[in-house]
């Protein structure tokens, strides 16, 4: 399968490395520019161009800095190839790079769609208490996550946090694509519309969205079980970005683990400001 790869974060590069590991391996890497990162700022490349790189995969990479670019990029460079395949690329695609490819672009999508369409239903799907939530692959078209979808399959929840639960759809995800793909490409498999009436969103998470305010974790933590399982919920979707914190005794204090006692929250790790982590076990 000749096929390029849009993608940039460490979600996209342990997919990526999962099709690699089956020989699967694009012809380009289209992701998002060098950027500074850390105190120091560094320039650093991001996940995805760094797995090729280390790996001295003969994929070309490829980083255009808007749709203009990359519109440009597609036409000149895209031709030859069959279709797209984009996970976190965290960039919209013009149709007419979409419209380049015979095959499309199929996008990988870590909820059941049309649920949880947007940037973050991971983390949505643990704060909405859903005890399952998936991966899907669908086509890419004009609006966001929007598209037929080729194939998709149901990831448990139960108490996972953020980490586990994305490891879990990251092996989805490459199961499917390895399973389905060759489907839709030979033509044996043929995508079904959304049903859109039945679709819901999730939005970015700022700092503030991980607050909780003082009077909860009070009322929690003497046994108020639905604040509990909320917190708990926030903790598990929340840390350790953008982090779950309160205010105690006037300090902030972030609160990096918990667990439930019959009724009550019971905290096990927290770390006031300007402090190291404490454990309260």
């Amino acid at each position: 399968m000749k096929f390029v790869f849009f993608g940039t974060p460490d979600i996209a590069s342990a997919v990526l490395r999962g099709l690699v590991e089956k020989d699967i391996v694009p012809g380009a890497l289209v992701c998002n520019p060098d950027r500074p990162v850390g105190r120091d700022r560094v320039i650093a490349p991001p996940s995805t161009k760094k797995f090729i790189l280390d790996n001295k995969f003969d994929t070309k990479v490829y980083q255009p800095k808007d749709k203009k670019e990359l519109s440009s990029l597609a036409k000149e460079e895209f031709g030859d190839y069959e279709f797209g395949l984009v996970l976190a690329y965290n960039k919209i695609i013009p149709k007419e790079v979409i419209d380049i490819f015979p095959k499309g672009i199929i996008g990988i999508h870590p909820s059941l769609l049309p649920e949880l369409r947007g940037p973050s239903p991971i983390r949505t799907a643990i704060l909405d208490g859903k005890a399952h939530t998936g991966v899907t692959l669908y086509l890419l078209d004009e609006k966001m996550d929007n598209g037929p979808i080729i194939a998709s399959k149901k990831v448990l929840i139960g108490k996972d946090n953020l980490k586990k639960l994305t490891d879990k759809i990251i092996d989805v995800a490459i199961e499917l694509c390895l399973e389905e793909i060759p489907k839709y490409i030979d033509g044996s498999l043929h995508p079904v519309s959304q049903n859109h009436t039945e679709a819901t969103y999730s939005g970015f998470f700022k700092t503030d969205d991980a607050f909780i305010k003082e009077k909860d974790l009070e009322n929690a933590l003497i046994g108020d079980d639905r604040l509990t399982e909320s917190i708990l919920r926030k903790i598990r979707a929340l840390n350790p970005e953008p982090g779950v914190y309160t205010f105690m005794d006037g300090k902030r204090t972030k609160i990096l683990d918990a667990k439930k006692d019959g009724i009550k929250l019971v905290l096990e790790e927290i770390q006031v400001e300007g402090k190291k982590p404490i454990s309260l076990n």
